[in-house]
């Protein structure tokens, strides 16, 4: 039944002309929380893809980083930070705050199961190829300042 409703979010999402920030930020939430559900995270996944799209990715995330900071599930918060960085890899970092996307993975890192450290791990070596080695140094300091 929600990859159904998935469906027609898509489809509002790409037809509808009044489809905006508002409606992405009421269904990022449910969508990110999916993100760790064998069956959902495709669609899932590939909605908020969608709604990266059709507002912007930093938009997304932005929503996205409370409902999956909640989870406390290591498969959900691996899949969510996978996520991210299949996203990255899609859309570049270009206009994404980097700030609340290292809280995020630093949160990761921290966590006791490697699936989640591997995929924070992973996301990092993606904000690193995109941003340069000078700008990930700076990246860097911010974990010691903190």
């Amino acid at each position: 039944m929600s990859a159904k409703i998935y469906q027609v979010l898509n489809l509002l999402a790409e037809r509808c002309p009044s489809f905006g920030r508002s409606t992405v930020a009421l269904a990022v939430g449910h969508l990110s929380e999916k993100l760790g559900d064998m069956k959902l995270k495709k669609p899932a996944g590939e909605t908020l893809g969608i709604f990266a799209e059709k507002t912007s990715l930093s938009f997304v995330l932005n929503q996205a980083y409370e409902p999956m900071g909640k989870q406390k599930a290591p498969k959900v918060i691996a899949d969510s930070i996978s996520w991210i960085n299949t996203s990255l890899q899609e859309f570049g970092i270009a206009g994404l705050s980097l700030r609340p996307l290292i809280e995020f993975l630093k949160e990761g890192l921290k966590n006791s199961n490697s699936a989640p450290r591997t995929s924070a791990t992973a996301c990092l070596v993606t904000v690193k190829l995109f941003a340069g080695s000078s700008q990930f140094f700076l990246i860097v300091s911010a974990f010691e300042t903190h």
